[in-house]
């Protein structure tokens, strides 16, 4: 195993943990929504009703839901630069991080961010539009506070964050390559990652042909469809030099 294969396992093994500790602060997280939407929104007229975004907005900020994405990615993303440096010295490419690199993750993980705030304000219409339903019939505050609970269980909040949460450490560890890379006019690309009982047959063949790929080649395997989302997988740029050591055909 080379020291490229370390890294990227010790970073599989970070990105995991990090991917659990979400997870679980999510929970908590969605726990509150919950108990925070019963005491807030149960009362609510139909007029106060079309004035819920801002309320909806106060309990995702008292929930924690946007401190826990703030966390998660402006923090627990940044635990990966170190050792991607360390990946391309190890790999015979001598490189450094720059200013123009910090810019480019700083607008990737805005994005990021933003894909989150959209989750929440998306599951907030969900749960405006049963209470409106609700209201609107004359319920009670019982009826209104079961129909929010009920949204709430219902919702696609937690199950998409959790996917993205997975997707988006993912993406964003090759991300990070791909900028550091985009500086570097040498160099070729190998793929490295895990093997196992969940490799996608695309993955394994990839992985089984053991090649050295330039950037258009590196570019049409990284987007063929059979690679699909969530991919455990990297492409990482190396000196032809230490990948032919490393046991890589490079024709």
């Amino acid at each position: 195993m080379s020291v490229l294969d370390d890294i990227y396992s010790k970073q599989f093994k970070t990105s995991e943990s990090l991917i659990n500790e979400f997870e679980g602060e999510l929970a908590l997280v969605l726990d509150r929504i919950n108990t925070l939407s019963i005491a807030r929104l149960s009362g609510l007229s139909p007029d106060d009703i079309l004035q819920f975004n801002l309320i909806w907005q106060e309990i995702l900020t008292e929930s924690g839901y946007y401190q826990l994405v703030d966390s998660y990615i402006g923090g627990s993303f940044d635990s990966f630069y170190d050792d991607t440096l360390k990946a391309f010295t190890s790999a015979g490419i001598a490189t450094a991080w720059t200013a123009e690199n910090a810019q480019a993750i700083d607008a990737l993980k805005t994005m990021k961010r933003d894909f989150f705030v959209a989750l929440g304000d998306d599951a907030g219409k969900v749960v405006q539009k049963e209470l409106y339903r609700y209201a609107l019939a004359g319920s009670s505050q019982i009826e209104m506070a079961t129909a929010i609970r009920d949204s709430i269980q219902d919702i696609n909040l937690k199950r998409y964050a959790n996917t993205y949460a997975r997707t988006s450490i993912q993406e964003y560890q090759q991300e990070i390559i791909d900028v550091v890379a985009a500086n570097i006019d040498d160099g070729v690309w190998v793929y490295i990652g895990v093997n196992d009982a969940k490799t996608r047959d695309f993955c394994k063949s990839v992985l089984r042909d053991n090649s050295c790929y330039t950037d258009s080649e590196k570019l049409k395997l990284e987007n063929d469809p059979r690679r699909e989302f969530n991919c455990r997988h990297r492409f990482h740029k190396v000196s032809k030099k230490w990948a032919g050591d490393n046991g890589y055909s490079c024709n």
